[in-house]
């Protein structure tokens, strides 16, 4: 399997789930800008929506989607308990914070990076604010948003968490949202860094340029 990856983008998600998951896949990175693969192959040809991050399989199928992906690689995996067994409200706590995650998280970032008007980004930095100290209040009383058990949404939302607090991270992205103030975030964050499949996959992408978002 073949994992298209481009640093600091929301692709090192699934590139640390497949580390923590024991999963091995050959990770191939991807120039966002130019839309070309280290390979040298027209990314477009493989994802004609051009973003990362994307699974290819042996027989040339393909995932495209964050969430998509970090469950597969929760559940193909061995080593790792990634998320709940299926069919309980446990799973589907999972589901819930994953589609959280990507519908008020992730598309809050494109729509922050995207704003102009200085209204349009106030509004887009107050509305992930709002949700960031929400998450707080979730982690009050528990190490991982499931509870005890750190899970692929963990992942998802570290990876986004670098984007706006650079010193956590090898971000150079400023989104004008300060995370530090999130205590409980802040100790869930330090916490996951100290992953060995987490340092790994972050010492992996720095030797990448980053892109945009």
């Amino acid at each position: 399997m073949k994992l298209y990856v481009s640093a600091g983008a929301s692709s090192q998600a699934p590139h640390i789930a497949f580390r923590e998951a024991g999963i091995e896949i050959d990770l191939i990175s991807v120039d966002l800008r130019k839309q070309v693969t280290s390979e040298g192959q027209d990314f477009t040809s493989l994802n004609p929506f051009g973003y990362v991050p994307l699974l290819e399989f042996d027989d040339g199928a393909t995932l495209r989607e964050v969430t998509a992906i970090l469950l597969f690689a929760a559940d193909m995996g061995s080593n790792a308990m990634l998320a709940p067994i299926r069919g309980t409200l446990e799973r589907f706590r999972l589901i819930e914070w994953l589609n959280f995650l990507s519908s008020e998280m992730h598309q809050g970032v494109k729509s922050l990076v995207r704003a102009n008007l200085t209204e349009e980004i106030d509004r887009a930095r107050l509305r992930l604010e709002k949700r960031f100290a929400w998450i707080d209040l979730q982690l009050f009383a528990r190490p991982f948003l499931l509870g005890r058990n750190y899970s692929v949404a963990d992942i998802y939302l570290w990876v986004m968490s670098n984007w706006f607090q650079a010193a956590w991270g090898d971000s150079v992205f400023n989104l004008g949202v300060d995370l530090m103030g999130f205590e409980n975030i802040h100790r869930w964050h330090d916490g996951i860094a100290g992953r060995e499949a987490v340092q790994a996959a972050v010492d992996f992408e720095r030797r990448l340029i980053l892109p945009a978002h």
